[in-house]
């Protein structure tokens, strides 16, 4: 419940080094502590979990190039002043039918259903899995372009979003390659058709 700590000395990344050799031999290997506040449960195909890792100095100390960290001190330093900052995301991406290149899935169109839309059910898929590890997903559509989604879902504390956004990414990807299908969150793709981006909604609250 506490957590534990753990070396990846067989995958160490190599912070301002040309080599994880360089990292490890100037002592600077970087550990990652696992928060059970962070531990979530993928129910896919195979049983598999999901864990949110922070990445710390070999002294237990935050490693101040961690992207988690950085955005704690600034919620935290937003908390002192009185605030508390959300954001929702609306996160687009392709479905291609070939794991080997763009061939788009379907023709379909914004908001299209079926038959037009042949990501629907691997797209409703995706949504029951999340929703399943807590997500409150507020909508899931076809977006303009071709073979492309949308999914959104409910505003979050800033690192809560963060961090739903990489799992939903995976889960997106995991579950397409599992109908034998390629995701892909790249901003162009496909050359002339409309690109992927995320919108943010972000709010302020007084605290």
């Amino acid at each position: 419940q506490r957590g534990f700590a753990y070396d990846e000395i067989n995958a160490v990344l190599a912070i301002g080094a040309d080599n994880p050799s360089q990292t490890l031999e100037r002592g600077e290997a970087i550990r990652r502590i696992r928060s059970s506040s962070d531990f979530e449960a993928i129910s896919l195909a195979s049983k598999r979990v999901s864990n949110i890792l922070r990445q710390a100095e070999k002294s237990g100390e935050p490693f101040e190039g961690d992207p988690r960290h950085v955005l704690k001190r600034v919620i935290a330093r937003a908390a002192r002043l009185g605030f508390t900052f959300y954001v929702s995301p609306e996160i687009e991406f392709f479905y291609f039918g070939d794991p080997q290149g763009t061939e788009l899935l379907d023709a379909g169109g914004y908001f299209d259903l079926t038959p037009v839309d042949l990501g629907e059910d691997v797209r409703r898929e995706i949504v029951l899995v999340l929703e399943q590890m807590g997500f409150h997903v507020e909508a899931a559509h076809h977006e303009v372009a071709p073979g492309q989604h949308e999914i959104d879902f409910r505003f979050a504390d800033a690192l809560r979003t963060a961090d739903n956004i990489l799992t939903l990414k995976y889960a997106v990807k995991a579950i397409a390659n599992q109908h034998g299908l390629t995701a892909s969150f790249m901003p162009k793709p496909v050359f002339g058709i409309n690109g992927s981006g995320m919108h943010c909604h972000q709010s302020i609250f007084d605290s």
